[in-house]
């Protein structure tokens, strides 16, 4: 083999390696199956992850929370805000702000998430925002309503970038993401309309008590299990003590019997050995 081709085999099985374990270490894989679960707990653990992840994946991941998780997405808005802030892009619209303002505008979405996106696009501090910002004070319910919620946080935000105002502090400082990688996100006041902030709080008890309930019957199943075990070996150790006790009764009644066949033969014996009398 030419020395060339040699030397070229290691950097392609070195290559090949680089491959093969960048995909196996994929970190979304697992965040990706992390934001579906039931768990309240492992997606708030997974939208922490997601806030230190530059992954444009991870970004859409938050939005897709944002919109439709009814327990975790007040963390998943401020995991957006880090993102949005660090992320510098050239393109316009910007992609993040534009996937923030959908879900602000998604009429179909609950207010309370609709006016955490509209509470991002402030927060992010980007003035490219203000248009839809814009929109977002008019904003409306499925039924035609006035979204109060979305337009409330929508004006504030117009406010926080200083369009028609002096300007308002923003709720998370500029230097709350100075760290590249946070340990943890920090809570936010809620934003929801009252109605809903009760309707969370008791879906969040709903999913805690259907959990705990799932552990007891599985509890329960295993227990009943158990003692259908504990009949099943007793029935079968009865019968087996009921065969042997029979067993041994039979050998007993057959070892009685034999004396009584031995001497009824004897007496046989007997009775032919005496002559017939006038023989």
């Amino acid at each position: 083999m030419p020395k060339n081709t040699l030397r070229l085999c290691p950097a392609f099985l070195l290559c090949g390696l680089i491959i093969v374990a960048g995909c196996a270490l994929d970190p979304m894989e697992r965040l990706s199956e992390d934001v579906d679960s039931e768990d309240p707990a492992v997606r708030a653990q997974a939208v922490l992850q997601l806030a230190n992840l530059r992954d444009d994946r991870a970004v859409e991941a938050l939005v897709e929370l944002l919109e439709s998780d009814d327990v975790v997405y007040d963390k998943a808005g401020v995991a957006l805000v880090k993102q949005g802030r660090e992320l510098v892009t050239d393109k316009k619209p910007d992609p993040i702000l534009t996937q923030i303002a959908n879900v602000m505008n998604n009429v179909h979405a609950p207010q309370g998430n609709r006016a955490r996106a509209a509470w991002v696009l402030g927060e992010i501090g980007d003035r490219e925002a203000i248009p839809a910002l814009r929109t977002g004070t008019a904003a409306k319910t499925a039924g035609g309503d006035a979204a109060t919620a979305v337009v409330d946080q929508a004006t504030l935000a117009l406010k926080k970038l200083g369009d028609g105002s002096e300007g308002v502090a923003f709720d998370l400082a500029p230097e709350l993401f100075a760290s590249r990688v946070v340990t943890s996100l920090p809570e936010v006041p809620s934003v929801a309309p009252p109605d809903e902030e009760d309707d969370d709080e008791d879906e969040g008890a709903a999913e805690a008590a259907g959990s705990a309930a799932a552990d007891e019957a599985a509890d329960a199943d295993e227990g009943a299990q158990g003692a259908d075990d504990a009949k099943a070996d007793e029935s079968a150790q009865g019968e087996d003590d009921a065969k042997a006790d029979e067993s041994a009764q039979g050998e007993d009644d057959a070892k009685a019997k034999e004396p009584a066949k031995a001497k009824s033969g004897e007496e046989t014996k007997a009775k032919a050995a005496v002559p017939k009398a006038g023989g």
